[in-house]
């Protein structure tokens, strides 16, 4: 008997598992700005430089645009530079060596009169990573923020785990309406999450350098189902004067101020109270 019990559990376990869908939500982080020099909520403005933000990215993307806007060259300073995360510093610079893979296809050539094989090679170059970077008058470079902004669940008791945006009848307007889902909003001094990039540049004497702190904080903090911000598009694309359907998927909520953060009911398979 107790044989038998085992054997109807453990089917049962299989087709409910079988049975079981995962779904996806996007956690939403808007971000604002503060302090000095900042041109607007993404770009920061002095007599040399322009930095430009775009922190749309799964865990919040810290890289930024430094535009040389003077007519001589600057140079950034790594072992100056740092990324501050609720007070915490960590190094832009590591001292580290970077790899480069190369590797070439197995081929053969004609040396006087005769096949010969040269056999595919691949190999790794190192190379230790640059404590200085040059940006040359009125030029661009990108700077890789070697960190994350944020790469884990907020919870509180405002926001639902596992939102759902189904649409309810409105009498008034005789229509379907998505009502909007909660949020929760902080100030500079409530945010959970306040960061900054201190960045070192100078122009001729490295004795005489100039200091940024481009400084954050998340002011706000939604959770989407995915269904209900992920749009799929179907375009045509003319190339070499032909024509091609392409499907592409966006996000009605991205934008250069915000960034996310992807999870599932697998991951987080429970809440309490919705929360």
């Amino acid at each position: 008997m107790k044989k038998y019990l085992f054997f109807a559990i453990a089917i049962l376990a299989i087709i409910l598992s079988s049975c079981y869908t995962t779904s996806y939500y996007y956690q939403i982080y808007d971000v604002k700005s503060y302090g000095e020099g900042m041109t607007s909520n993404l770009i920061y403005e002095d007599n040399y430089v322009k930095i430009t933000y775009n922190f749309w990215k799964d865990g919040g993307d810290g890289d930024f645009l430094i535009e040389n806007t003077s007519s001589q060259d600057i140079y950034v300073d790594l072992s100056k530079c740092f990324f501050i995360y609720n007070d915490y510093a960590f190094d832009y610079y590591k001292n580290t060596y970077k790899s480069t893979n190369y590797s070439s296809i197995a081929y053969y050539s004609n040396e006087g009169g005769r096949s010969v094989y040269h056999p595919a090679v691949s190999y790794t170059k190192y190379e230790i990573e640059d404590k200085v970077l040059c940006i040359p008058s009125h030029s661009i470079k990108k700077i890789d923020c070697p960190y994350s902004i944020h790469n884990t669940l907020y919870r509180d008791c405002i926001l639902s785990l596992f939102p759902s945006q189904s649409r309810v009848w409105n009498r008034l307007t005789r229509s379907y309406e998505s009502p909007a889902l909660p949020s929760s909003e902080f100030s500079l001094g409530t945010s959970p999450i306040i960061f900054r990039n201190v960045i070192s540049y100078y122009i001729e004497n490295p004795e005489q350098s100039h200091r940024i702190e481009n400084e954050f904080y998340v002011n706000k903090i939604t959770n989407y189902p995915e269904s209900s911000i992920l749009e799929t598009h179907t375009k045509d694309k003319t190339m070499c004067g032909k024509e091609y359907n392409r499907y592409y998927s966006t996000n009605k909520m991205e934008d250069a101020s915000r960034f996310y953060y992807k999870y599932s009911n697998y991951t987080y398979g429970y809440s309490i109270d919705g929360h």
